[in-house]
């Protein structure tokens, strides 16, 4: 397998860029992935290769012929049904082995179609898959006793948001 690592914003984004034969579309992709390569997640992203914040990608065809690639992301847990951090990262990899130019550019993922738009600086947005709260307020005790309440929304995968974080950082 041929494998370049990227770094956006320093949280690391280990690619699969060719040498895994996988099937066509990133749905299928995943499947194989969970189902019959799994491996290739462990031995990847856990050590001694990697650590629990690198994000994997495993770049596939896509189903979809407007989509430049597919693409599987994972940690160091299971298969992710996206990732944005991850899909910077796959975007600066893709350019630099010259495969894509600044312009926009469509991702095929398991949950859906992202856009990113890579700019002539190598500066990218992305416009990711709709996004929505699912619950509000949704109450959780925690093995300690205390309770946090948070929204849970849907982005892509499934967040729970809260708003009191911890003690306040102050530079």
């Amino acid at each position: 397998m041929k494998i370049i690592d990227s770094h956006t914003g320093g949280e690391p984004t280990r690619t699969i860029v060719s040498g895994l034969d996988t099937p066509r579309g990133a749905k299928a992709t995943r499947d194989f992935l969970e189902k019959e390569a799994d491996w290739v997640r462990t031995t990847l992203i856990n050590e001694p290769r990697g650590f629990d914040a690198i994000v994997g990608a495993c770049l596939c065809e896509p189903e979809d012929s407007t989509c430049i690639t597919g693409v599987v992301f994972f940690n160091n847990l299971s298969c992710l049904h996206s990732c944005l951090h991850g899909t910077i990262g796959i975007v600066e990899t893709l350019a630099y082995l010259g495969r894509i130019r600044p312009g926009e550019h469509h991702i095929e993922t398991p949950v859906g179609i992202i856009t990113a738009l890579l700019a002539e600086d190598h500066s990218i947005t992305i416009k990711n898959i709709p996004c929505y709260r699912f619950a509000e307020d949704v109450r959780v005790t925690l093995p300690d006793g205390q309770e946090i309440a948070g929204n849970i929304s849907w982005g892509g995968n499934w967040f729970f948001l809260i708003s009191n974080q911890g003690p306040e950082i102050k530079a």
